[in-house]
Parts: structure tokens; C-alpha cells; sequence
């Protein structure tokens, strides 16, 4: 076999994850561990050099082996979990589904590949993407530069609630994703305060010379921070209620990460929550059926009996 060869195998096998020993490979090539060290000498110092390949060729001293260490090295457990994520969400159309589905299962081994397609093969047949075909990937990283570069843009928006296109002007703060969609927030120029945007309805935008707004920092959008307070997808009025729950407190305490359990009996669990006062808010309450109730604040209260009255009558 060729130096050329021997080099190119023995990274083909560190790419696919093997482990593997000076010992190990002189015995296999039939060379001497001398000539086996120049090839990892020549092998480190040529993925060092290679700016488009994130990854170090490392030294385990507790095995004697080496090993490629990737920027983001997943094993097929992870690999499977991400898959299960991917074809679940039904964000992306089929196409752009399974292109990302391809490139997470060409960092496994042939082997492993092979399993992960048995497993998700019934699940990538039928995969359902939302009705609304567009590719989002790219855009999602169009939007996400704008937001870095912190840049004024311009875009035709096409809202659910009405039959014309409007035109906003908006510094964005943020990309985020919820219940099968990406959405917006920006600070928009006309309204003078940040709103939400679907994302797949924006339809066409463009750089805008606008001077950008000066907000005060103490006004200014925090993802993280707001993140915590919602239900939905959008924002409205903060608000801090109290609830009973009956069952497990669990539950409420993954969907409100600020929730806390204030008093707990054979009644239930007490909780108070700091949520958004949205329509998305009392539809959840509402779909717990009769294992949560509302205790305070009392125009809270009076708010999700008046929703509970309204859907009564579409059924008297």
C-alpha cells in the first residue's frame, strides 16, 4: 500500500470516530511505529492548517490512542434524538427536512446510519410539512444577520387579519420559534414599540435608511428575560395570577418556567404564575379542562368566565 493510502485510510477511520494506536496500525499496514508517527505528526499538522475543518487530532495518554475531537461530535443516540425533534416540528418543508436530516446522519459511521434510517424511516415517509411550502432555512439566516448587524429593514407583511400587505419599518431584536413557526420581534417605527411578525409572512424586504430608534436599555427587548413570561408565540399586557392545580404541579411548572408552588393540600397545588395576558394564555387554561382554576386576580377571573360563557352558547 501507498503512503498516500495508508495517510488517507487511517483519517477516514479518526473521521468515522475510531480510536486508534500506534501499535494497532503498524501491526495492520505491516510498518514500524516510527512511520506510523510521521503519519499523525503529517496528519496534525495538516488539519491545523485546514481554516475550513473544525477539529484537532488529540492524544489520549490513559489508552496511548489518538483521536479526531470535531467542533460538534454527536453519537447515534443524539443523533436519533435530534431526528425524532426534526421530523416532529414540521417547521421545515420536506425538502429542506431531509437535506438536514442527511447532513446530521453523514457524521455517524455507515453502520450507524444504516440503524438511524431503520428507526425513522416510517416517520420520514410520512413526514407533514405545514401547508405553507416556502424554504425558511435561509431565510431564518437572512433575519438573523439583520439582527446582528443591527439594520434597519423594510418589509411587506401579509397579516391573517387583513387582505392587504402593509409596509413596516423595523429595528428586529429577535428570531425565535414556537409551535411550528418562526416569528419576529422588532421595534416597529410607525407603532413606536416592538411587535411580533410571523416570519413565513413576510413577504418581500429590503435594507431601510431610517436612523435607527434610541431606546432606553431599560425598554429595550430581552429575549431570554420575555421568553420565560409566554405561552404563544406573542406578546401582550405582563401579569402575575394565582391558579389551583389538582394533579401533578409538574406540568404547569414546565410551561411556566417562573411559576412557583405557593401552598400545596388535599386540594391541590397553589401556584402563581408571571405570564402575558394573551388570547393563546386563556386558551391553555382553558384546555385544562376542570383540574386548573383561576383564583386570583378577580378580572382575571372574571375574563375566563366570560370566554367559558361565550363558548356555552355555541353549543345551546
Amino acid at each position: 500500500m501507498k503512503e498516500a493510502e495508508r495517510i488517507l485510510m487511517i483519517f477516514l477511520r479518526l473521521q468515522a470516530g475510531e480510536y486508534l494506536s500506534k501499535s494497532q496500525l503498524a501491526r495492520e499496514f505491516g510498518v514500524s511505529t516510527k512511520t506510523i508517527q510521521r503519519d499523525f505528526s503529517f496528519l496534525e499538522g495538516f488539519i491545523e492548517s485546514q481554516s475550513y475543518f473544525s477539529g484537532e487530532l488529540i492524544y489520549n495518554h490513559s489508552n496511548h490512542k489518538r483521536q479526531l475531537k470535531k467542533a460538534s461530535q454527536f453519537n447515534k443516540k443524539e443523533i436519533l434524538v435530534i431526528s425524532k425533534i426534526l421530523l416532529e416540528n414540521r417547521a421545515l418543508n420536506k425538502e429542506e427536512n431531509n437535506a438536514l436530516l442527511d447532513g446530521l446522519l453523514a457524521l455517524l459511521s455507515k453502520s450507524d446510519q444504516k440503524e438511524i434510517e431503520q428507526i425513522i424511516a416510517s416517520e420520514k415517509l410520512n413526514y407533514a410539512p405545514l401547508q405553507d411550502q416556502q424554504h425558511r432555512i435561509d431565510k431564518v439566516w437572512i433575519f438573523s444577520e439583520y439582527i446582528r448587524q443591527e439594520q434597519m429593514i423594510e418589509f411587506d407583511y401579509a397579516s391573517p387579519y387583513s387582505k392587504k400587505v402593509k409596509k413596516h419599518t423595523v429595528l428586529l431584536s429577535s428570531l425565535y420559534y414556537d409551535d411550528h413557526y418562526f416569528y419576529l420581534k422588532g421595534f416597529d417605527m410607525e407603532k413606536e414599540k416592538y411587535l411580533d411578525f410571523r416570519l413565513d409572512r413576510v413577504q418581500s424586504w429590503q435594507n431601510s435608511d431610517v436612523d435607527k430608534p434610541k431606546i432606553d436599555y431599560r425598554h429595550r427587548y430581552k429575549d431570554g428575560e420575555h421568553r420565560n413570561l409566554k405561552v404563544d408565540a406573542f406578546s401582550r399586557k405582563p401579569m402575575t395570577f394565582t391558579i389551583n392545580y389538582t394533579i401533578d404541579k409538574n406540568i404547569i411548572l414546565d410551561k411556566f418556567p417562573n411559576a412557583k408552588v405557593v401552598k400545596e393540600d388535599d386540594k391541590g397545588y397553589e401556584i402563581v404564575i408571571e405570564s402575558q395576558n394573551t388570547l393563546g394564555l386563556k386558551r391553555y387554561i382553558i384546555s385544562q379542562l376542570d383540574v386548573l382554576t383561576v383564583l386570583s386576580p378577580q378580572s382575571f377571573v372574571d375574563e375566563i368566565k366570560d370566554m367559558l360563557e361565550k363558548m356555552q352558547k355555541n353549543y345551546d
